[in-house]
């Protein structure tokens, strides 16, 4: 089973650690700002040219979001105006743009501008004026030798798309995984039971937070009120997240304001436990039927499945999903059963959100509504599907799914770096020499490091070292010393 900490050290030491690549993590995770990015703590310490890295970014544990990968170069500019670098630990490799930019303005790394002759172009400025807010976290942020991959742990994602053209992704079901670690001893103290089908409340509802991505959940609970069936969900209602009051509250998309101000008074008795995680609070579980299951991501086309599909798995609990269209179908594919034989789960293929959400409600209705002998019975249809639910969860087939297609994905991402010779690094040094220099001849201490890199490449990529030269022909005409 992996943990947070094991999975980086085993994609660490399985993937990258012969290959030149830096992996960048955010820390504290969970946080998405230029200044969360750092390089992975258990960094194999190598005593090769830094520059000749390249970069993969860890986006395994929260969605891909463009709008905050966007925001870095407007973030970078207050960092290196406040004379910091672009990671925690400045020890470690950086990008050839930082080692060069930050080291220039601090004159305490490189001398490069005592070696060329004095020029009006500003740096920095240049670099930022070249390029957008992408290619600034593709180029600049994460430029390598290689184009960076990202790796991500969602389908059919618009942000990965939009991401596609600069970075190489590479999908693993991270949740799936470091799931099975936070969930293992749940196998030993709880299983499926009929007997949970005369608890009086019939639902387990957490939704604690209702802002961002989230802000679909007040609208469910406003129609859980709108329809009376409240009584029969046990959910204990937050009034404020995130610093907001749901009272004032006025979510980014109009369709999800609620109009109902007195929702806490509907569920004033319960109090349970939905903060962490990583924990599954039993109590919760046994004194209810079925789960629903509010995803992280539901008003979006994207599948993004985290830890909380997997607590009624683990426990043993049938389950109805407020997440993006084809989860459930996502989740047979990793070979879990769902429930299409005990309610109608065509909720699953409904595009629209609304119409989602109002499908999964007309089921929580019809589920309420039956009799206590209608209810029992219906649960009883339930058990075998948790039992194989349960047991797959927490079995090496599950696991060894997940890990071969991470591998796959993994050795698709680094043919598909070979077909496509476009280097940031090089990227960079054209410009700077070509634009902000302008010669072609290499100042002493930049033409070390460059020569260093190209017979480095050379010796361990052939075709990445001619076809470079092809594709940076400045290279050839410079004065380095490149061995043929």
């Amino acid at each position: 089973m992996f943990s947070v900490d094991s999975f980086y050290k085993w994609t660490n030491q399985t993937y990258l650690e012969d290959r030149y690549y830096d992996m960048i993590t955010y820390l504290p995770h969970g946080t998405r700002e230029y200044k969360n990015l750092d390089l992975y703590e258990q960094h194999q310490q190598r005593q090769e040219i830094p520059h000749l890295y390249s970069f993969v970014l860890m986006n395994d544990q929260e969605p891909v979001n463009c709008d905050a990968i966007f925001a870095w170069k407007e973030q970078y500019v207050e960092y290196y105006n406040n004379n910091k670098g672009p990671y925690k630990n400045k020890d470690h490799p950086m990008p050839l743009w930082a080692y060069y930019i930050v080291g220039h303005k601090e004159l305490n790394r490189i001398a490069s501008t005592n070696e060329y002759k004095s020029t009006d172009v500003d740096i920095l400025e240049y670099f930022l004026n070249l390029t957008t807010d992408k290619t600034f976290a593709s180029r600049i942020a994460f430029g390598g030798i290689y184009k960076p991959i990202i790796v991500h742990s969602e389908l059919n994602s618009k942000d990965i798309a939009e991401l596609s053209d600069e970075f190489i992704p590479v999908y693993v079901f991270y949740h799936g995984l470091i799931s099975r670690d936070w969930y293992r001893h749940i196998k030993h103290e709880s299983k499926p039971s009929i007997e949970k089908a005369i608890n009086p409340k019939r639902f387990l509802l957490y939704a604690r937070s209702w802002t961002g991505s989230r802000e679909y959940r007040l609208k469910f609970i406003e129609k859980i009120v709108q329809e009376d069936i409240h009584h029969c969900i046990k959910h204990n209602f937050h009034c404020t997240d995130n610093e907001h009051d749901y009272h004032t509250f006025v979510p980014e998309n109009l369709k999800w304001i609620v109009r109902n101000k007195e929702l806490e008074n509907y569920f004033p008795e319960e109090q349970i436990d939905s903060h962490a995680s990583a924990n599954i609070n039993l109590n919760d579980f046994n004194t209810t039927g079925i789960s629903i299951v509010c995803e992280t991501i539901f008003d979006s086309s994207k599948v993004h499945l985290t830890e909380k599909t997997f607590q009624p798995i683990a426990v043993g609990n049938p389950f109805i999903m407020l997440s993006g269209a084809y989860s459930l179908r996502t989740l047979r594919r990793y070979g879990f059963k769902t429930f299409s034989d005990c309610w109608d789960e065509s909720y699953d293929k409904i595009l629209d959100s609304e119409e989602r959400m109002d499908a999964v409600l007309k089921i929580v209705k019809y589920i309420a509504g039956l009799s206590r002998t209608e209810y029992a019975s219906l649960y009883e249809k339930c058990i075998a599907i948790c039992e194989h639910n349960q047991k797959h969860f927490f079995s090496e087939e599950f696991e060894n799914y997940i890990l071969n297609e991470y591998t796959n994905n993994f050795k698709m991402a680094f043919e598909a770096q070979e077909n496509d010779m476009f280097s940031g690094t090089w990227w960079f040094v054209n410009h700077l020499m070509n634009n902000v220099h302008k010669t072609n001849k290499f100042g002493e201490h930049d033409a070390t490091w460059a020569n260093d890199i190209l017979n480095k490449l050379k010796e361990r990529d052939p075709k990445r070292f001619k076809n470079t030269l092809t594709n940076y022909p400045f290279l050839t005409a410079s004065n380095l010393n490149i061995r043929s």
